[in-house]
């Protein structure tokens, strides 16, 4: 797991404590909605990398449906990225362990679907701009979760956490507490893939001919 993504998770986690310490805009009973967790990476990923002019973060990222490939009608929560470095970001806001571990497993497998790679080349490609991907690319899911203070975590370890994962996937997490309220303990986690397979260096821009 990159250096980049521990640091992010742990400012992540403090800035979320504070927040929390003040204010949780929600219906009592229910959970923040998932763009709050990406608002908070990407508060984050920016600071870090001020004085870097190829920083950006964007939300909402359009991209073909694997349903339906002629359609832009999915959407990647985030995409964040540096001089050097890309993640396509997925965040999931807390549910049940069982649904919340099925759902992050979705979000992994669009990432990887071969549609997300080529609606993110045609993006950087069209018209007259030829926006140059870093060289590292990785898949990257943020999460929230709440347990039982005098129960075990629903991830006691980083470990427990990849294992729910396939294979392929190749996640690596790190996971951090925000905080104790009332009976229940709060967690957030930032899961890492292995590296895209995307080789788009090579691939927007070429010459067609």
């Amino acid at each position: 797991m990159d250096e980049t993504i521990k640091f992010l998770a742990k400012k992540v986690a403090i800035r979320f404590t504070r927040s929390l310490s003040h204010f949780r805009p929600c219906r009592p009973g229910s959970e923040l909605l998932e763009q709050n967790l990406i608002t908070l990476l990407s508060h984050e990923f920016l600071t870090k990398f001020n004085d870097d002019d190829r920083c950006i973060a964007y939300s909402e990222i359009p991209f073909r449906s694997q349903d339906n490939p002629t359609k832009w009608s999915s959407r990647l929560d985030a995409y964040l990225a540096n001089s050097d470095t890309a993640y396509l970001v997925e965040a999931k806001s807390s549910r049940h362990r069982e649904h919340l571990v099925a759902d992050i497993r979705v979000d992994l497998d669009r990432i990887f679907h071969p549609h997300t790679k080529d609606s993110f080349i045609e993006m950087a490609s069209k018209d007259d701009r030829q926006y140059l991907f870093p060289k590292d690319i990785y898949g990257l899911i943020i999460a929230d979760f709440w347990s039982l203070s005098d129960k075990t975590p629903w991830f006691s370890t980083a470990a427990e956490f990849v294992n729910c994962f396939l294979p392929e996937h190749h996640v690596k997490a790190t996971i951090e507490k925000v905080g104790t309220y009332g009976r229940y303990d709060y967690f957030v986690i930032l899961a890492q893939t292995a590296k895209l397979p995307w080789n788009i260096q090579t691939e927007v821009g070429m010459d067609e001919n």
